[in-house]
């Protein structure tokens, strides 16, 4: 039996074919590591989160609720979105906004939000957790 041209496929679409799942399938890799290292560096970043008493416990990131008031200072990251209730401090949103330098932050209503993943550059804050990390 022999094809028509009609009916057999050339090296070149073959070959795109290839391509295309290979690259969906390379991507479906890269998004699955990218997903666990993830999930594994919430784990291990810790807070510090503020009881009713104003007494300071350190917990795990994927431990803190909505709602919960954390302790942040010089140096430590912001652990989930959340806004401001007490203290002053500049905060380096770069690796978010690209913002080089760093925004006050402040219990106001212009400068009170903050935003998860973002470092506190100089002296302190008090932020109540507006968002809270989803285990998938």
């Amino acid at each position: 039996m022999s094809m028509n041209k009609k009916d057999s496929f050339t090296t070149n679409e073959v070959m795109k074919v290839v391509v295309i799942f290979c690259t969906t399938f390379l991507g479906s890799i890269v998004k699955a590591v990218r997903t666990a290292q993830s999930e594994s560096i919430k784990k291990d970043i810790q807070t510090k989160l503020l009881n009713k008493n104003g007494k300071i416990r350190i917990v795990n990131i994927s431990d803190i609720k909505k709602g919960d008031i954390v302790l942040v200072e010089v140096g430590d990251i912001i652990p989930s979105d959340g806004e401001v209730v007490e203290g002053l401090a500049y905060v380096d949103e770069s690796a978010i906004t690209g913002e080089s330098v760093p925004v006050i932050k402040e219990p106001s209503e212009d400068f009170n939000s903050v935003i998860c993943g973002t470092r506190v550059v100089s002296d302190w804050l008090k932020i109540k957790i507006t968002t809270t990390y989803k285990k998938h």
